[in-house]
């Protein structure tokens, strides 16, 4: 433990979470980013007490004064894979600090702490949203991003027929009984290593989304996968279609997951399909757009942190589904 700047709050790591604290904390989730419907003790505990690769590590400041939540900042422990090498990697989440004490340097003080007193390989940090405040805070504590995050997106379908052929709808229940093929991730430089664990915990055990896993599968092995959901953009009044996960060892299988996942959007009548593809993944954005996938507005920066161990900036594979899990 370790007081603020001003000496008004104590800043601490949260060995455990009773009722107290989880109200705390949903109610700071909700001031922060708005009332949102399943953000609950079942979303708490899913997001912060099962990850497979360790508990959440969440420090905090309370104000001495009421006893008040001020901020929060996390760190989920997971393991990321650079240059063939294993390594522990953290994703920071849920930075948030409430209206009534921001701009008053908590989001940066809490970080400074955590990141000093978790030991890890790497961390991993990209904004909920693009803004002055939120990008210089970050950069205070992890430096410069390192590269940008593109979504590319496409708003004309040009399949009408599923393409059935060795295609397998992965479910809770068969996901432990595939293999899936290390070869589809060997051609990239940095990833976050995945295994059905995690698929299970990230895509079947999250008890707010609901998402389709389709993969190829050849003599009992995974040699291509792609995990989307549907997403209701209320602020445009559009229906979109997220491509989150993927991985695949060659064209053609991609290819055919691809075209699955764009008949369930005409099904759905979603007005666009879209995908997070990062910016050092040439291979992948090319692959994208050699099927009429296009760079979109928006997008997002991925700050690592220290970027100076990472040598080898090419071939990397970032997607949406490693970091949109709030």
């Amino acid at each position: 433990m370790t007081e603020s700047n001003d000496g008004q709050f104590r800043i601490e790591k949260i060995w455990s979470y009773d009722n107290h604290f989880i109200d705390s904390y949903l109610r700071l989730f909700s001031d922060c980013f708005g009332v949102r419907q399943g953000y609950n003790s079942k979303w708490f505990h899913w997001f912060n007490s099962e990850a497979p690769f360790g508990k959440n590590k969440i420090y905090c400041a309370i104000d001495n004064d009421n006893g008040k939540l001020a901020s929060a900042y996390g760190l989920l422990p997971l393991q990321a894979v650079y240059c063939g090498a294993t390594k522990s990697c953290f994703l920071n989440t849920n930075s948030m600090t409430a209206p009534e004490y921001q701009r008053r340097g908590l989001s940066s003080q809490i970080s400074e702490y955590a990141v000093a007193n978790e030991m890890s390989d790497f961390i991993l940090a990209t904004p909920n949203s693009i803004n002055t405040i939120s990008i210089k805070n970050i950069k205070r504590v992890l430096g410069e991003p390192i590269e940008s995050l593109q979504f590319l997106q496409k708003t004309s379908f040009q399949y009408k027929i599923k393409a059935n052929r060795d295609i397998v709808n992965i479910t809770a229940d068969n996901i432990h009984n595939l293999q899936f093929n290390d070869e589809m991730w060997k051609k990239y430089n940095f990833h976050i290593r995945k295994d059905a664990q995690l698929f299970k915990w990230r895509y079947f055990n999250n008890p707010i989304f609901a998402y389709k896993f389709s993969a190829v599968v050849k003599d009992g092995a995974v040699v291509a996968y792609i995990v989307y959901k549907m997403f209701f953009d209320a602020e445009n009044n559009i229906r979109k279609v997220h491509l989150v996960d993927f991985a695949y060892m060659n064209d053609d299988s991609i290819f055919r997951l691809i075209q699955d996942a764009e008949c369930y959007a005409l099904e759905e009548k979603a007005n666009l399909v879209n995908v997070w593809c990062h910016g050092m993944c040439e291979n992948d954005k090319n692959m994208f757009e050699s099927i009429g996938y296009r760079i979109a507005d928006g997008g997002n920066v991925c700050f690592i942190h220290p970027s100076m161990n990472l040598l080898e900036r090419k071939n990397w594979h970032f997607v949406l589904g490693d970091n949109d899990v709030f």
